[in-house]
């Protein structure tokens, strides 16, 4: 049976093709991990490896612009096309759901994970602004702009033109939170994460220390015998 695109890009999809990975094309023998094992390992390879990439980014934007943005490489990013709401008549602000929490980076109020939102109408590009800037809005001149900030997977923006912002495209890389068969990964990292993740699990199972005799020499089946050339 056929497996749709939006299936195969799934966390539990990438855990399976890492394990694999790991116990046919590693050719190991060890039934040490389990299918979770896999999932955790899909998730933490896929956030060291962004958070490097965001690292770097940083600090080349500040570089480049003076300014601590965040601009990722296109292999991190999902595209959807996201309805926006007004939450009241006439109150200015919508509000659209992504399908996917976006990636949360530390120290990141703007949340530059999701790059861009571009209008699918008459509005001018959107203004990012981070959660705790709407309130400044209040006391300043109204503009002929829409600011956007993001909070969860909720898109909020706030209408001071006299556009109708009712749709967009976001570019964002999506959290790898929440259930194992929702959450999303994008197909242009499954390679590095399946290849990554399976070496790093093996080299843990070759190495792993599980008791350690009195004398410290490191063992790796269950020890409880001791050197009695070392009791005093």
């Amino acid at each position: 049976m056929e497996r749709d695109i939006d299936e195969q890009s799934t966390l539990s999809w990438v855990a399976q093709m890492m394990q694999d990975f790991y116990y046919k094309e590693l050719k190991t023998d060890s039934d040490f991990f389990e299918t979770d094992h896999f999932i955790y390992c899909v998730r933490a390879v896929y956030a060291k490896l962004i958070d490097a990439d965001a690292k770097e980014a940083r600090q080349l934007d500040k570089v480049e612009s003076g300014y601590y943005t965040i601009s990722l490489s296109q292999d991190w990013l999902i595209e959807e096309e996201v309805e926006f709401k007004e939450t009241d008549s006439n109150s200015g602000v919508y509000v659209g759901n992504l399908k996917h929490t976006p990636y949360a980076f530390a120290y990141d109020r703007m949340t530059y994970s999701v790059q861009t939102v571009e209008p699918l109408n008459n509005c001018k590009p959107y203004t990012r602004i981070s959660a705790d800037q709407k309130f400044k809005l209040r006391h300043i001149a109204k503009t002929d702009m829409v600011f956007f900030y993001i909070v969860a997977n909720r898109i909020h923006l706030i209408n001071q033109s006299a556009c109708t912002p009712d749709k967009a495209v976001v570019m964002y890389a999506p959290s790898l939170s929440g259930n194992p068969d929702e959450v999303f990964v994008p197909l242009n990292k499954h390679f590095d994460i399946v290849t990554i993740g399976a070496k790093l699990l093996l080299e843990i199972v070759s190495n792993v220390i599980i008791d350690k005799t009195n004398n410290q020499n490191p063992n790796k089946i269950i020890q409880s015998e001791l050197d009695k050339n070392n009791i005093k």
